[in-house]
């Protein structure tokens, strides 16, 4: 092999050292995701719309001085100062009656997605695939929904067969 000279080599001084150091701010995971939310303007008014959402659910139907089930006596009305969106054929308000119905989505929007993370959740405290449990979660969580799907979707089918409503298969597949 060939030496090298060590006449080419020499010792930085500190103002060499210092020379290409690029300096730029210190950027957290939760800094930039923040930028790049801020950024994505699609993200920012669902985001917007969402929170409507939940704050309309909070206190939409608080605002007419209805309740869900009670009858106001007028049936059918279309929307007016007293009532926003009208009223059904029992003479309830629509507007605090939609509110109310949304708020229960929000709730069994939010418990499906914590149900469903539940697997993923145990994996992370379980420090990734140690156990074969854990491994095997992943792949089976979905046969588990499709199961569950199917069997849901059956016993409704037979619940419809039996009453007056049946016009055929409403389960693909099942």
């Amino acid at each position: 092999m060939e030496k090298i000279d060590q006449s080419k080599f020499k010792r930085l001084t500190d103002d060499d050292r210092t020379s290409e150091f690029i300096a730029r701010p210190v950027v957290t995971y939760w800094s930039d995701a923040w930028r790049r939310f801020k950024e994505n303007k699609a993200a920012l008014v669902a985001f917007i719309i969402l929170v409507f959402l939940i704050v309309m659910v909070i206190i939409g139907p608080m605002l007419t001085g209805y309740s869900h089930e009670q009858l106001v006596g007028e049936v059918n009305l279309s929307p007016s100062g007293k009532f926003w969106f009208g009223t059904d054929e029992l003479g309830r308000d629509i507007f605090t009656r939609i509110w109310r119905g949304g708020r229960i989505s929000i709730i069994i929007g939010l418990a499906g997605a914590i149900f469903y993370s539940l697997p993923f959740i145990s994996n992370y405290f379980k420090i990734g695939f140690k156990f074969k449990w854990c491994r095997n979660s992943y792949l089976s969580h979905d046969y588990y929904w499709m199961v569950w799907s199917c069997e849901t979707c059956k016993r409704s089918n037979s619940f419809i067969k039996r009453t007056r409503l049946y016009h055929g298969s409403s389960c693909i597949g099942c």
